[in-house]
């Protein structure tokens, strides 16, 4: 139903107009007041605010003050757009949500989580400056995972021009570790800036033929090895008179 013009009296009117046009006004009264006003009523509001339960129509956009922003919700989903690119979608039939950056954060900052489009990465915040950074186009070419704590940096990264999988730890030397060419015929390569520890070359093992790097080396020993003692000299041009005796090719004495 569409409501007909009130009707506005005036002195002309005869009694039947006054009537009629009363009765008009009535209707309309009555049917804004028991809540008939739909779209055949109205075109446009203009409020400040407006308290509302359930806003049931095909399409919502809410823009900004200046009309180039604006969100929008439809029987598709939902839409944000900053006037130039949608920041926000979400798919209503398959769930799927996309966004553009995003920032999950304590109450307190940290530890938060962040999706960094404007330096293209990943990352996972302790604090201002204990993180996980995942960059998949570090200088350029590498994917890269970066551990930092405080002035320390260590990586994991893939070098597609060497064809070299690298993990380095930290700035000022540490190890760096190489995998290079892929596959079963690809090289490691162990750098440490000091020592390279193992507990025990038992612990070192020949995996195609299951020996241990010990067992190597105690059957090198056992089966070329010297037994007896030799003499050597103690001194430079001296004569050879110091005794050095060896068992299955171990020095005992």
């Amino acid at each position: 139903m569409s409501l007909e013009p009130f009707v506005e009296f005036s002195r002309n009117m005869t009694l039947s107009q006054v009537i009629e046009a009363a009765a008009t006004n009535f209707q309309n009264t009555e049917w804004l007041l028991q809540g008939g006003l739909d779209e055949l009523n109205i075109r446009r509001v203009n409020a400040e605010k407006i308290y509302t339960g359930t806003l049931d129509t095909g399409k919502v956009t809410i823009y900004g003050k200046d009309g180039s922003y604006f969100y929008s919700i439809d029987k598709n989903g939902i839409t944000a757009n900053n006037g130039s690119e949608d920041t926000l979608k979400f798919d209503l039939a398959t769930g799927l949500l996309t966004i553009v950056s995003a920032l999950i954060q304590s109450a307190m900052g940290f530890p938060r989580v962040e999706l960094d489009p404007t330096n293209n990465n990943f990352r996972i915040e302790q604090d201002a400056t204990t993180n996980i950074t995942f960059n998949p186009n570090y200088l350029g070419t590498t994917p890269v995972i970066n551990f930092h704590d405080g002035a320390f940096d260590g990586y994991i990264g893939y070098f597609n021009a060497l064809n070299k999988l690298a993990l380095t730890t930290p700035d000022d030397g540490g190890v760096e570790v190489e995998i290079s060419n892929g596959g079963l015929s690809g090289d490691v390569s162990l750098r440490p800036a000091d020592n390279l520890n193992v507990p025990r070359w038992s612990n070192v093992w020949n995996e195609p033929d299951g020996v241990s790097l010990q067992t190597e080396l105690d059957q090198k020993a056992n089966g070329s090895g010297i037994n007896g003692t030799v003499y050597v000299a103690s001194t430079s041009g001296g004569p050879a008179t110091t005794p050095i005796t060896f068992v299955d090719g171990v020095r005992v004495s």
